[in-house]
């Protein structure tokens, strides 16, 4: 049986992930591929795509396939507190320490959602709110092509662990399963809890952000009103703390320095962070290439920095040049990371 998984960011399309994975663990498992269309090769398969805008059909190849929706708000609320670990503009420590600010006050009552969202627009080049009503949107476009051929579920249920009728619709034991994975559960978990905007919106902030998600909230029966708001209730953990934490994951995990660990941040950040982009998404892997040359140029002893040239030089079939860059960066990178790139040096090397 092949399952194909259908959300946007932040509606719990992970754990359901694991979920489904954990009750068939015969079948092969791909996780966010950015396109459709490789099914045939496998019999057994779990898919999680949330790449909306690549959407080009072939969902037809699965033989279930689940969507999976979540309000607006909770889902902005949580994309504000994951997203500065994968925008642009926080490799800059200063916007960091205002960003982590903005939450302080937040909590503090001093600030709301639509002044964060302001200040992670000024930062990322986007509003949080606009992009998750655009996935909302491509997530509508998706559902009626699959018309009656697939399953809803709500974001909800799945905290809940009411799993019965994806069960019955998918022919697995769920509930066996019920408990995410930890090595992909926990990466991005933070409340795990559903309706965390009543407790975290203000009435401005309500009144704000509904227009961007009325027309999904009516579609699906969401009625979110300011009159169900609850004393403003947000944790450290889950939310100044969680950001910090997902940033220096993602600095470490790129061999990067993490906030703090230098004066003024490091310099080359945003070349970074566009030649990550066009390495990762762009079919003009060039730009790649100039963009972590400008980083090297700014900072030369950033091991990262020299590890992305290594993959794009990989890419580009300049092997030589690949294991020169990843040297580098096994000269300059940490004892802790060391074995990961000497890995990374093997497998390049082949």
């Amino acid at each position: 049986m092949k399952v194909l998984i259908v959300g946007h960011v932040k509606t719990g399309t992970t754990a359901l992930y694991t979920i489904i994975k954990a009750a068939m663990p015969q079948a092969h498992g791909v996780f966010e591929p950015r396109h459709l269309g490789f099914e045939a090769a496998h019999r057994h398969l779990v898919t999680k795509y949330v790449h909306l805008r690549t959407y080009r059909g072939a969902a037809e190849t699965y033989d279930k396939r689940v969507v999976i929706i979540r309000d607006g708000f909770d889902s902005l609320i949580s994309w504000l507190f994951f997203a500065p670990s994968l925008k642009r503009g926080f490799s800059d420590d200063e916007k960091v320490r205002d960003y982590l600010q903005q939450i302080e006050m937040l909590r503090a009552g001093q600030a709301g959602f639509k002044d964060l969202d302001a200040l992670f627009q000024q930062i990322s080049g986007r509003s949080g709110a606009a992009q998750i009503s655009q996935q909302q949107r491509l997530l509508c476009t998706i559902h009626d092509d699959l018309g009656g051929n697939c399953h809803l579920l709500r974001y909800e249920d799945l905290i809940a662990g009411r799993l019965e009728s994806l069960a019955d619709y998918l022919g697995l034991d769920l509930q066996a399963s019920h408990q995410p994975l930890p090595h992909l559960g926990e990466r991005v978990a933070r409340s795990r809890k559903a309706e965390n905007w009543k407790r975290c919106f203000s009435r401005q902030d309500v009144r704000h952000f509904d227009p961007y998600y009325n027309e999904f909230h009516s579609r699906y029966g969401y009625n979110l009103t300011a009159d169900d708001l609850l004393p403003r209730a947000i944790t450290k953990t889950e939310s100044s703390d969680f950001v910090l934490a997902r940033i220096n994951g993602f600095r470490k995990a790129k061999h990067l320095p993490l906030v703090g660990e230098r004066p003024n941040g490091f310099a080359g950040g945003a070349a970074f962070e566009k030649a990550l982009v066009a390495f990762n998404r762009e079919a003009d892997k060039n730009r790649g290439l100039e963009h972590i040359q400008e980083a090297i140029a700014a900072q030369p002893d950033i091991a990262g920095y020299h590890l992305l040239h290594s993959r794009i030089l990989a890419n580009q079939r300049r092997l030589p040049e690949a294991l020169a860059a990843m040297d580098r960066a096994l000269l300059l990178c940490s004892s802790e990371s060391r074995p990961a790139l000497l890995a990374a040096k093997a497998k390049l090397a082949g």
